[in-house]
């Protein structure tokens, strides 16, 4: 449990599902990449097999697994069937509305990154498809694209997720990789993570051990659980690592004194403008929000009770108003609006 919820929510600090998966996705040698992004979706081809159900039972049918290689065996000419079966099965019956997914351009030059935001869609293929040459998966789901990514600067760790050549490649054992990459500052596991970019070609050895000392030697006050992971390649990053949510703030906020939000002595950490926009930005979309809601509850009164609303001039909450209705709708439930108005004239 955090210290301060408050914390969190001021800060607006992203708080990742520990249980969140990750997915590689093949775009047909990024021919289908381009259409995946501007449409927002993935999808997967083999159309003649794509019952959900189907997919699911053959975890404890093997009969029905033999069945279903025998088939694809037939249809696709192919030796590996399990190849196609394992492909669909993570497609189909294991990607999550959440997980992450990851999708190359042509010679994977761009990597994309998205979040899954739907189940299972059967797609109609239509006639603009067929026409187009457009992508002729049946199979989609929806995703929102959050970041793109040049393959030159993506973490070296993730290369070695690029050489298995299935079409979906499972990508979970890469999750801290992936969640630095999308976040510079996140929570995940009761665990908060502050990602400080090396940007210098130059030797970095000296700084390094000042902002060390600055950490632990200063007047901060972290506690003994902060830890550090350093990967100083040309460029590469300093990764803060605490169960103490103070200590990265206490951290945040003197890198922010002394690199200023931006880059200085080769580093380059999450500016304190943009958190504090991002807080502001939250704050505005949450009123607009209410005042959404006021008004929606304030034409429902309107609605029953007319122009009276307006003389009796009663000040009430929300709840009360809407306890109201409620009210209303429970002692009068046959009668109309307009009867109900009548009868109160008539009173």
């Amino acid at each position: 449990m955090f210290e301060n919820e408050e914390l969190l929510e001021s800060f607006n600090i992203p708080i990742i599902d520990k249980d969140r998966q990750y997915w590689l996705v093949r775009t047909d040698g990024g021919d289908l990449w381009e259409q995946f992004k501007v449409e927002s979706f993935i999808g997967i081809g083999w159309n003649e097999f794509s019952d959900e159900n189907e997919f699911a039972q053959i975890e404890k049918n093997k009969d029905l697994e033999w069945e279903l290689k025998d088939k694809i065996r037939k249809e696709y000419k192919v030796d590996k069937p399990g190849l196609i079966i394992n492909s669909i099965k993570r497609f189909v019956t294991q990607m999550k509305i959440g997980d992450i997914v990851m999708i190359p351009s042509d010679r994977s030059t761009i990597i994309s990154f998205g979040e899954i935001t739907s189940d299972l869609c059967l797609h109609e293929l239509t006639e603009e498809d067929i026409n187009e040459e457009k992508c002729d998966y049946v199979k989609r789901r929806n995703v929102k694209w959050i970041k793109d990514i040049y393959r030159d600067d993506l973490d070296p760790l993730l290369f070695k997720m690029f050489q298995a050549h299935h079409t979906i490649v499972n990508a979970c054992n890469y999750a801290d990789v992936i969640d630095r990459t999308l976040q510079n500052l996140y929570i995940k596991d009761g665990i908060t993570h502050l990602k400080v970019d090396v940007k210098t070609q130059q030797k970095v050895g000296k700084n390094l051990f000042m902002l060390q000392k600055m950490f632990f030697d200063s007047e901060l006050d972290v506690s003994n659980c902060v830890k550090m992971k350093i990967n100083v390649q040309s460029p590469g990053f300093l990764e803060i690592i605490t169960t103490h949510i103070w200590d990265i703030i206490k951290i945040l906020l003197a890198l922010n004194v002394v690199v200023g939000g931006g880059k200085a002595f080769g580093f380059e950490v999450p500016g304190l403008m943009s958190i504090l926009e991002k807080i502001y930005e939250k704050k505005k979309e949450s009123k607009k929000i209410k005042f959404e809601e006021e008004m929606e509850i304030y034409k429902e009164i309107k609605d029953i009770y007319g122009d009276d609303i307006k003389t009796l001039k009663i000040e009430t909450s929300n709840i009360v108003l809407s306890e109201m209705i409620k009210i209303n709708k429970s002692l009068n439930p046959e009668v109309s609006t307009d009867e109900s108005n009548d009868d109160e004239n008539n009173a």
